[in-house]
């Protein structure tokens, strides 16, 4: 890249780069915030519209990149998702405030594969896809019995209270224990050292595949929060493993 006075070869910042693929500069950029932003560098928001044309924005976060574009997920039945069948045409707005930055797309959105649907739900925790499967997204509840006859038929049962509903959630979520329940018993068990040997520990095991998933670097993050660890040592230790 020709760059002269911080600026490229178009005598625009020199950020934006010499790249003809704007998702290729995207990349870079979700990189660099990657390292910055202590929470959710892949939060987005995206704004749908109605068929009369209203406009409606909310948060999601995004879940996969591509030549082929931006991928995020939602139930069909909600209320972007039922705007979305109105109209095609949406927009997006990352902002990474440690960067100063902020990257709009727009575009028309399409569906992904009911393979790379299934896979995604089912990456899901358990509570989190009994929830998706008893709610009515951005829709009103007419009575609490209505969501818990839901549940019940997810969880392919026909007789029970509500108390032997909930009950089973659990039991069945306990057999997957919850990692940030651990993350606060540790909290309180380890010293200062201890904490960071955790970090590193979990760095370890996201980059044994030599590929690190956002929802990974999304839960460390969280767990460094938790533990009370500064950014500055997440990023450290990030690299740290990153490069070996």
């Amino acid at each position: 890249m020709n760059q002269k006075n911080g600026k490229n070869s178009l005598g625009i910042d020199s950020c934006f780069e010499d790249l003809d693929n704007p998702i290729e500069l995207f990349k870079k950029w979700f990189a660099k915030a990657e390292k910055t932003e202590i929470n959710d560098p892949n939060a987005v928001a995206v704004a749908t519209s109605n068929k009369d044309n209203q406009p409606n924005v909310r948060m999601v976060l995004l879940k996969g990149l591509s030549d082929k574009g931006f991928v995020f997920y939602t139930n069909f039945n909600s209320k972007k998702g039922s705007e979305l069948k109105e109209n095609l045409k949406a927009s997006m707005c990352f902002h990474w405030k440690s960067l100063r930055r902020q990257v709009r797309v727009i575009g028309s959105v399409e569906e992904v594969t009911k393979k790379e649907a299934d896979d995604y739900y089912n990456s899901r925790p358990y509570k989190n896809r009994i929830g998706a499967w008893a709610s009515l997204q951005s829709q009103k509840l007419d009575k609490r019995k209505t969501f818990l006859e839901k549940i019940k038929e997810s969880l392919d049962v026909t007789v029970l209270t509500e108390k032997e509903i909930f009950d089973v959630i659990q039991d069945e979520s306990q057999k997957r224990v919850s990692f940030y329940d651990i993350i606060h018993d540790i909290n309180k068990s380890l010293d200062k050292k201890g904490k960071v040997d955790v970090l590193k520990m979990l760095w370890e095991i996201a980059y044994a595949d030599k590929v690190l998933d956002v929802d990974e670097e999304r839960i460390i993050r969280r767990s460094a929060e938790m533990l009370g660890i500064k950014p500055s040592i997440v990023l450290q230790t990030k690299e740290e493993f990153k490069n070996q």
